[in-house]
């Protein structure tokens, strides 16, 4: 296991670590701090959530719109193949 992916399962596996003390890998991250914490200075305005969630929601939108188009024609393509000879 790499010394990244390490840091990484310590995160996720040891929850009274303080934001922004994190160990220094072999290669610059460009997190710093476990996911789910907030460090000072780095909150959100209301501005930036509501332009945040609707990327959120449109890129849902769009990953829906593909998933249905591509199980629609995978369906397609089983009922021509199939479909009796006459």
């Amino acid at each position: 296991m790499t010394q990244r992916a390490m840091a990484r399962t310590e995160w996720q596996t040891n929850p009274s670590q303080q934001a922004g003390k994190t160990e220094s890998c072999c290669t610059p991250c460009r997190r710093s701090a476990p996911l789910g914490s907030t460090e000072k200075g780095k909150t959100m305005t209301a501005s930036g959530n509501a332009i945040a969630s609707a990327r959120t929601f449109a890129a849902d939108v769009i990953n829906g719109f593909l998933e249905v188009t591509h199980n629609g024609f995978a369906l397609l393509g089983l009922a021509v193949a199939l479909w009796p000879s006459p």
